[in-house]
């Protein structure tokens, strides 16, 4: 038996999408696109972050390591006022703000935190008008402090430098992105 229904709506197939299935793939393929960018836009925050927190981190230990070194080959360690000839506290710790380190030559070198949070050394005294700034321009220096433990007939005289460094605002008007260490470290004098 042959049909012979010419009805168009019975032998006709169906090519294409209906009109929900179209908005259904279009919604799907919408929340699909703003996940990947979402995830996108934060690891791209994430590695922003991770650049600024390890900037910080190298510069706090280049600035301990320069201030390490110092302290290891100085002559005399004094407190932040080279018009002290020693250091004579009986014994006891004593703490600071500025460090100043007779050199072999007996040039007194000096390190504190300046009123722009940087870390400076300069040569002679504390007013010297033209101090080297050690930290670069991405960092500041929120807090220095130096301990210092006078030597003994038995064991040299060490320091033990305190030091916390963060990131400072970036610029091209992007959102801040916060950075902070702390550090400390003993340093025995080896020239005692």
């Amino acid at each position: 038996m042959v049909n012979n229904n010419t009805n168009p709506c019975h032998n006709k197939k169906q090519n294409g999408l209906s009109v929900i299935e179209a908005l259904v793939s279009i919604s799907v393929f919408a929340m699909l696109s703003l996940v990947a960018v979402t995830f996108f836009f934060r690891i791209t925050q994430l590695q922003s972050k991770n650049i600024v927190s390890n900037d910080t981190i190298n510069e706090a230990q280049n600035l301990l390591k320069t201030l390490t070194n110092q302290i290891k080959h100085t002559k005399q360690i004094m407190e932040g006022n080279p018009q002290l000839t020693t250091l004579d506290y009986s014994n006891q710790i004593y703490t600071t703000e500025a460090l100043a380190l007779r050199q072999n030559d007996d040039s007194i070198l000096i390190f504190q935190r300046n009123d722009n949070f940087q870390l400076v050394s300069k040569i002679g005294n504390l007013s010297n008008p033209n101090p080297t700034i050690l930290n670069g321009s991405n960092v500041r220096i929120d807090h220095l402090s130096f301990e210092i433990t006078p030597g003994t007939t038995v064991k040299p005289p060490a320091v033990t430098v305190f030091l916390k460094v963060s990131a400072i605002n970036n610029d091209q008007g992007k959102p801040r992105l916060s950075a902070s260490i702390d550090l400390q470290t003993t340093v025995v004098v080896r020239a005692y």
